[in-house]
């Protein structure tokens, strides 16, 4: 419940029509953009 009234509080500041949501931590998503962009994966970030 206290998450969704940070969500909240920040909408108000920040109004937009997007929002994304990750299930894994921001480091995970720099790697495997890194890896990505270095030719390491074959297929782009999850």
């Amino acid at each position: 419940m206290s998450g969704a009234a940070i969500l909240q509080a920040l909408l108000r500041i920040w109004p937009t029509d997007r929002l994304s949501v990750a299930d894994r931590g921001l480091r995970e998503g720099l790697l495997y953009a890194q890896m990505s962009v270095d030719g390491v994966l074959e297929d782009g970030p999850l």
